[in-house]
């Protein structure tokens, strides 16, 4: 198969389970005889990947679980298995209050503000009635618009589905949807910044609607604001977007009952 040397000192566990399909006999009789060492690679959250005899000592390395959980997806059953593990685990309200849905906001809604921005002195033409705003700019950087919640409240935008209808003449648009907590929150800063990247192609007269589904986490609670970011500096291009819907629905539950 190959002239480059072989990893030779760390027998795995892996392929066990190939091997017994092809030769049970000799495995059962392998097993048997080293059974003292195969048996300290268990643990409660599976078996340790094998064992370095060269060093005389476990290989501290899981593939197992992760090869269990393709399989079950695979085969179509993974929400059953891992509903039943939830329940035998007692873990099933922690996790329904961690994926708990967020908060029905419309932020076209006459409460939330609505402000127009460029990063340069791009001129720009904003209109904003109830349930529309319009941006519309010839951008030499960027800009874009932001919604603020009301007064000193927050909103959870977790486990559901966030809606953006709109119009949009001329090109395509390129943008970022970002998501800012409030100074104040209790949870840490995210190591990952929160947002999406979309595309708002051009419509003519007709409506196009946007639906994304965001995720179960509890990066997306605490939120102060919601921005729409277009273009990019040295980048110029116009934008003549307006929205006419821009809300979050929360899914109905926080996990899908198991039939």
């Amino acid at each position: 198969v190959t002239d480059k040397p072989l990893i030779t000192h760390a027998p795995s566990l892996y392929t066990l389970g190939v091997a017994y399909t092809i030769a049970p006999e000799k495995i059962e009789r392998f097993l048997e005889e080293h059974w003292q060492t195969v048996s300290a690679l268990f643990t409660s959250h599976g078996p340790w990947e094998g064992w370095d005899t060269s060093r005389n000592m476990i290989i501290p390395y899981q593939t197992t679980a992760h090869t269990l959980s393709l399989i079950l997806g695979g085969i179509g059953s993974a929400q059953e298995n891992m509903h039943r593990y939830l329940e035998h685990r007692n873990l099933s309200d922690a996790l329904e209050k961690l994926y708990e849905p967020g908060d029905r906001v419309n932020l076209l809604f006459e409460g939330y503000r609505v402000l127009p921005w460029t990063s340069d002195q791009s001129r720009v033409k904003f209109t904003r009635k109830t349930g529309f705003c319009r941006f519309a700019s010839k951008l030499t950087g960027t800009g874009g618009v932001t919604f603020v919640v009301p007064e000193d409240r927050t909103i959870s935008l977790s486990n559901g589905r966030l809606v953006l209808r709109y119009r949009s003449e001329g090109q395509g648009v390129d943008a970022r949807i970002s998501f800012k907590r409030a100074k104040d929150d209790p949870l840490p800063l995210s190591t990952i910044p929160i947002g999406i990247f979309t595309r708002f192609k051009p419509t003519k007269e007709k409506e196009e609607e946007m639906d994304i589904l965001l995720p179960a986490t509890l990066a997306l609670s605490g939120i102060k604001e919601i921005s729409l970011t277009f273009g990019k500096s040295g980048n110029p291009r116009p934008v003549d977007l307006s929205i006419t819907a821009f809300e979050f629905i929360p899914f109905a539950c926080a996990l899908e009952p198991v039939e």
